[in-house]
């Protein structure tokens, strides 16, 4: 059975309050995630995704794919938009929640 560390827990918690960055902002917070939990590819959900930049910025490279959730159907169609633009549709997508 699979263990959550505390530091991921607080992440997940962290990814909820980050639904609107920059794209910079975006791509440096996600490193700091990626580098702090020590994960190194998978599946990622990002909770409330808002306008899909932390999202997109969670695709660091091809070992990782990413689906962002969002109660808000606004912020589900501008985070697709945001992927779309990113070229990323597939490896990374937005639904609602």
């Amino acid at each position: 059975m699979a263990t959550i560390k505390p530091l991921s827990a607080a992440l997940f918690a962290t990814l909820s309050l980050t639904s609107s960055l920059a794209a910079a902002d975006a791509k440096d917070l996600a490193a700091e995630i990626l580098d702090a939990t020590g994960i190194q590819g998978g599946f990622v959900v990002h909770l409330d995704c808002g306008d899909g930049a932390l999202t997109a910025a969670l695709r660091a490279n091809e070992r990782y794919q990413v689906h962002g959730l969002d109660r808000d159907a606004d912020d589900v169609a501008r985070a697709r938009a945001h992927i779309e633009s990113r070229d990323l549709y597939g490896e990374v997508s937005a639904d609602r929640l």
